[in-house]
C-alpha cells in the first residue's frame, strides 16, 4: 500500500508559496494541556480574572447547540486556519538586488482595510516627501496634483532607514521598517584617507588632467548647468517623451563633455561609435567613482554639509592662500554637473524601446546592463543629488546693479584721476539659484510649525511670508539665491570631516553615542537701517549687503533656511534639522531666547514646552504624555524639566546593550529567523500542531489600577567635555554642559527613580483585523478554552502555546526593581523572562475614568510645568516607557483596538524585542 505523501509546512517557506487555504487535518491533544510557558507564571504575572461580561444568552445557546450536533471541537477543518488569522499580520525579510527590505504581508486578507493599514501615518505634506526615495502617498489634502508618477532611469536607491515609517502611530515611536533599518543606517563614517585618495587630491591641485578632469571654468559650469535645467523641464512638461537626445546628438554631447569638463578617454575599439553614449556613460561613472575628490552623498553627513557648502558666507572660512586648487563649491558644482549629464543620458536610454536603443544608439543589451553594474552606490546618490537639483533649482543669469552711483558733476569733470578710478568697469553676468516650488516650501514649514505647536506662529508666518513674496519683486534678485560664481576659495578637504554641522563639534553614528552636537544659526533679519554682520547674499564683493525695496537688507537666514526653501533636501534624516532650523532662524523671539548655537540632536524649553529631537531618548519617553505633538523628526511636550527655563539641553545615552549570549548580528540579516519566530503556527510542521496549541490571549476587562504618579523629570549635568589640544588653537564655543535624565515616579509608599540610560528605541505594532466572533464557531470555541475564560464577544487572534509571554502590571514591574529593593533576587525579572524565552507584556493601559496627563500639567507663573496631585492617565505609559529606557530594552507599543495582545507578542519576536507596553 502506497503512503500518501508528507504535507510541507507552509511556514517558514517563503510568503509567495503560501496558499490560500490549509488542507484538512486533524488535531489530537487535549484541551487541557498545561500551558506554564504560556501562561502567567504565579508571582509576577497577572492573575486570571473574572470576565466582566458573560457571552450573550442566545450566544451561549448556539454554542450548546453546536458542541451537540458537530464534529470533534478538537477537529479544524479545511476553513479554519485561513478564517482564524484573517487579517492578521505575517513578517518577514525579503532579499531583492543585494537589499534586504521588511515585509508585512496579510495571506488571507485581501479586503481594502486590510490593504490600507499601517503602522506609520502617511507623510502629513508634500514638502516633506524630499526625506524619501521610496513610492508613497501624501496625506489627503497635501498631495501635489501636479506631481505625476515618477519617471526616467530607475536608480535603485532608497534612504536607510526608512523615512515612510519614521513616524508610528504611536507619539514617539517608529514603524517595523525603520526599526529593522537602523543597524544598517546611512551614518556618518570618515572621510578616505588611503593612498589613492590622497594622491588624488594632490593631483587635482596640481594637474587634474592627469584625473581626466580639465582645469575648471566656471562660466562653463554654470551655463551647461543652465541647459541641463531646462532640458530636464522639458523632460517632465513631456511626461518622458521628450529628452536629452531630442535636442544635441549623441555627438555633439560628446564634444561638449570632452571639450569642455573632461578629457577624452583613450580609443574604445569594443563599440562601433568610439563617440557614442557607451563610452560617455562610463566615463561619467568612472570619474564620479574616483576617490578623494568628491563628497559622498550615501552618507548623512554629506547630504546636509553640502548646503553649507553651497550657500555660506562665513567670513570665516577666508581664502586659503596656500591652497591654489578649486574651492570646494566649485567641485561641488562640477560633480552636480557630471551627475546631471550622466543622469540624462540615462533618462533617454530607460525610455526608449530596446530595439531602438541597440539599433540607433549602437548600444547592446550586455552595455546596459553593465552601466548598472560599473555604479556604486556613492555614484546612485550623485544620480539622486543631480535629479533634486534639476527639479527644484531654476539657474538665472543677471547683470548685477553697480555698487556705488555714477559720479556726474563738475567735481569729477576737474579731477582727472578721480574719473578715471571711478569709470565704470564691465559689469559680469551673475548667476542665481531661485527655487522653483517656493509656494510649496513655505507651506510646508509652516504646516510643520503648527503641527508641533509652535508659538507666535502667525508672526513667523506673517514675517516669512512678506520676505519672499518681496524676493520676487524686480529688481531685487532672490533672497535665498546665491550667484554660482564662488567668492570664497575653501580648501577642497574639510577642517573636520567627522561633523555634520560645524568643524568644531561632531555627531555620533548611528548609535547616537554622546557627544557635542551644536550649529551656529544664522537668524534672519529683518528691514531697517542696521548693517547685517554678514551679507544676505553672496556676491562677488560680499562686504556689500543686498537690499530691497525697503531699504534694509532683507533675509529669510542661512544655509540652512536657504537648503530647505529651496528645496535642495536629500533624503534621511537632513529634512528634520533644516525644518527646525528655518524655523528657529525666522523667529526673532525665539533666537533671542534660546541663542544662536543650537543642539538639533537634544532639545530645549521654549514658550512653556520642552521640544525634543526624536533622536534624542528624552523626547521619544515624554511623547507619552498627553498633550503632546510630533512631526518630522520633532516631539514637543507640555512639560518643562525642573529648574529649566529658556535654553538648549544636549542629552547623555548610551548604546543598548547586546543580549547575553547572543550575537551582535543585525536582526534584519536573520530572515529565516524572523519568519520562524513570529509565524501563526510557531514554525511548527502542520502534523505537529494540534487544535489545543492555539490559545486566545486577552486583555483583561479592566485595567490595572494606577499606583505611580510622575513626578518630575530632572536633568543632572555631567561633565563638560574636553576639548581636544589640536583644537585649542581654534576659535570654539565653549560647549554647554550635557545631562542625564531621570524620572522620578510617586507610589504609595516609596518614590522610584528612573534614569534614561540608553538610547532605546519605541516601535508601533502593526494593525490587525480581528476577524467576526458571531460568525465563526471556532473561535467561540477557543474563548470558552481560554485561559481568561468567556468575555463576550471575540476581537483577537489566536495565538500558538510556543510563542511564550508572560503579562505583568506597572507595579510588579517596580517590585523587583534594584531601585526599591537592592537586596533582591540576583535573578532580574529581565533575566528571568529571557532564560524562559518569553515575551514580557506590560499592561499599562489607562483607567477608564482616569485624568488625562495633559489635565494634571499646571504651568506656574515661572513657565515651568508641575504636576498636581491627581493621577495621570498616561503616567502608567510613561513609567514602562522610562523603565525600558533604564534597562535598555526597545519595546512595542500595541494600543488595545488596534493590534490584538497575540499579534503584539508575535511582532515582538519578530523584532527580537523582549517587551511589550499594552497602552
Amino acid at each position: 500500500m502506497s503512503m500518501a505523501p508528507q504535507r510541507k509546512s507552509r511556514i517558514p517557506e517563503s510568503l509567495r508559496s503560501l496558499k490560500k487555504h490549509y488542507r484538512s487535518r486533524s488535531f489530537l491533544k487535549s484541551t487541557d494541556d498545561d500551558r506554564s510557558a504560556a501562561a502567567p507564571s504565579a508571582t509576577d504575572a497577572q492573575s486570571t480574572q473574572p470576565a466582566e461580561n458573560e457571552e450573550p444568552e442566545d450566544a451561549r445557546s448556539e454554542a450548546q447547540a453546536e458542541d451537540a450536533s458537530t464534529h470533534d471541537p478538537r477537529e479544524l477543518t479545511e476553513e479554519d486556519i485561513p478564517t482564524l488569522f484573517a487579517g492578521a499580520p505575517l513578517f518577514s525579510v525579503d532579499k531583492i538586488k543585494g537589499r534586504r527590505i521588511p515585509r508585512v504581508d496579510f495571506p488571507y486578507d485581501d479586503t481594502l482595510i486590510v490593504r490600507d493599514v499601517s503602522d506609520s501615518p502617511q507623510l502629513s505634506h508634500e514638502a516633506f516627501s524630499a526625506a524619501t526615495l521610496r513610492p508613497h502617498l501624501c496625506q489627503v489634502g497635501h498631495q501635489d496634483e501636479k506631481r505625476g508618477l515618477p519617471m526616467g532611469y530607475d536608480i535603485n536607491v532608497v534612504e536607510i532607514p526608512s523615512m515612510l515609517s519614521e513616524q508610528g502611530m504611536e507619539p514617539g515611536t517608529v514603524g517595523f521598517d525603520h526599526f529593522l533599518e537602523i543597524p544598517r543606517s546611512d551614518h556618518l563614517r570618515l572621510e578616505d584617507n588611503d593612498d589613492e585618495s590622497v594622491l588624488n587630491r594632490e593631483l587635482l591641485e596640481e594637474s587634474p588632467e592627469k584625473l581626466g578632469i580639465r582645469w575648471l571654468e566656471q562660466r562653463l559650469i554654470y551655463e551647461r548647468l543652465m541647459e541641463l535645467s531646462q532640458v530636464h523641464q522639458s523632460f517632465k512638461e513631456s511626461a518622458g517623451k521628450r529628452t536629452i537626445l531630442d535636442v544635441q546628438s549623441p555627438g555633439e554631447m560628446y564634444a561638449h563633455l570632452f571639450g569642455k569638463f573632461l578629457l577624452p578617454p583613450r580609443f574604445d575599439g569594443s563599440t562601433s561609435d568610439p563617440t557614442g553614449l557607451k563610452v560617455q556613460i562610463e566615463t561619467l561613472i568612472r570619474v564620479l567613482k574616483m576617490k578623494g575628490i568628491w563628497h559622498d552623498f550615501s552618507l548623512v553627513e554629506w547630504r546636509i554639509r553640502f548646503g553649507r557648502i553651497l550657500w555660506d558666507s562665513d567670513p570665516s572660512e577666508a581664502d586659503d592662500e596656500q591652497y591654489a586648487g578649486p574651492s570646494e563649491r566649485d567641485m561641488l558644482l562640477l560633480q552636480i554637473l557630471l551627475a546631471s549629464e550622466l543622469l540624462l543620458r540615462l533618462d533617454a536610454i530607460s525610455g526608449l524601446p530596446v530595439k531602438e536603443v541597440t539599433s540607433e544608439l549602437q548600444l547592446t543589451e550586455a552595455e546596459v546592463r553593465n552601466f548598472a553594474n560599473m555604479k556604486t552606490r556613492k555614484t546612485d546618490w550623485d544620480l539622486v543629488l543631480a535629479r533634486r537639483f534639476l527639479e527644484n533649482i531654476e539657474i538665472s543669469e543677471e547683470t548685477p546693479a553697480p555698487l556705488t552711483p555714477k559720479r556726474r558733476g563738475f567735481l569729477a569733470a576737474l579731477n582727472v584721476t578721480r574719473q578715471v578710478e571711478e569709470e565704470d568697469e564691465p559689469q559680469e553676468t551673475e548667476f542665481w539659484l531661485r527655487p522653483r516650488y517656493r509656494e510649496r516650501q513655505l507651506s510646508g514649514l509652516l504646516h510643520f510649525a503648527e503641527a508641533i505647536g509652535w508659538p507666535h506662529l502667525r508672526e513667523v508666518s506673517i514675517n516669512l511670508t512678506a520676505k519672499l513674496q518681496d524676493a520676487n519683486t524686480p529688481p531685487s534678485p532672490s533672497l535665498y539665491g546665491t550667484p554660482l560664481a564662488s567668492p570664497l576659495a575653501t580648501p577642497r578637504v574639510p577642517k573636520d570631516v567627522g561633523g555634520y554641522f560645524d568643524d568644531a563639534f561632531r555627531r555620533p553614528y548611528a548609535s547616537r553615542a554622546s557627544t557635542q552636537r551644536s550649529i551656529q544659526l544664522q537668524p534672519s533679519t529683518t528691514g531697517g537701517p542696521s548693517t547685517p554682520q554678514r551679507p544676505s547674499l553672496l556676491r562677488r564683493d560680499s562686504s556689500q549687503p543686498t537690499s530691497t525695496g525697503s531699504g534694509g537688507p532683507a533675509d529669510i537666514g542661512g544655509w540652512l533656511s536657504r537648503t530647505y526653501l529651496t528645496g535642495l533636501v536629500l533624503p534621511g534624516e537632513a529634512i528634520s534639522h533644516f525644518l527646525i532650523s528655518t524655523l528657529l532662524e525666522n523667529d526673532r523671539a525665539a533666537v533671542t531666547a534660546l541663542g544662536e548655537t543650537a543642539n538639533l540632536y537634544g532639545g530645549f524649553v521654549y514658550g512653556g514646552r520642552s521640544w525634543w529631537s526624536k533622536s534624542c531618548v528624552v523626547g521619544r519617553v515624554l511623547a507619552t504624555l498627553d498633550g503632546s505633538k510630533e512631526c518630522m523628526g520633532w516631539i514637543s511636550v507640555p512639560y518643562v524639566p525642573a529648574g529649566f527655563q529658556e535654553s538648549w539641553i544636549d542629552i547623555v545615552n548610551g548604546t543598548v546593550p547586546p543580549s547575553p549570549g547572543k550575537k551582535s548580528r543585525a536582526r534584519i540579516d536573520c530572515g529565516e529567523k524572523i519568519e520562524r519566530d513570529s509565524t501563526y503556527l510557531a514554525g511548527k510542521e502542520d502534523a505537529e500542531v494540534t487544535g489545543d496549541d492555539l490559545i486566545l490571549l486577552k486583555d483583561t476587562a479592566e485595567a490595572p489600577e494606577q499606583t505611580a504618579r510622575f513626578n518630575k523629570l530632572q536633568l543632572v549635568p555631567e561633565h563638560l567635555m574636553q576639548v581636544p589640544e589640536s583644537d585649542a588653537e581654534m576659535d570654539i564655543v565653549e560647549p554647554q554642559p550635557s545631562y542625564t535624565a531621570q524620572l522620578t515616579f510617586d507610589l504609595p509608599e516609596t518614590t522610584v527613580t528612573l534614569t534614561l540610560t540608553y538610547d532605546i528605541q519605541f516601535i508601533t505594532a502593526w494593525p490587525c483585523t480581528p476577524p467576526s466572533s458571531a460568525s465563526n464557531k471556532k473561535l467561540r470555541r477557543l474563548n470558552r478554552n481560554s485561559t481568561y475564560g468567556r468575555s463576550g464577544p471575540v476581537s483577537a487572534h489566536p495565538l500558538h502555546v510556543a510563542h511564550k509571554y508572560r503579562i505583568i502590571t506597572p507595579a510588579q514591574l517596580l517590585a523587583g526593581s534594584p531601585h526599591l529593593t537592592p537586596t533582591s533576587s540576583s535573578i532580574s525579572l529581565l533575566d528571568e523572562t529571557a532564560a524562559s524565552g518569553e515575551v514580557l507584556v506590560i499592561d499599562a493601559r489607562a483607567p477608564r475614568n482616569s485624568v488625562d496627563s495633559i489635565s494634571v500639567l499646571k504651568a506656574p507663573s515661572n513657565g515651568d510645568a508641575t504636576l498636581s496631585s491627581s493621577f495621570g492617565g498616561a503616567d502608567a505609559a510613561l513609567l514602562a516607557r522610562a523603565w525600558c529606557a533604564d534597562r535598555g530594552e526597545h519595546a512595542l507599543i500595541g494600543r488595545v483596538g488596534r493590534t490584538c495582545l497575540a499579534c503584539c507578542v508575535r511582532e515582538a519576536r519578530a523584532l527580537g524585542v523582549r517587551i511589550v507596553i499594552r497602552v
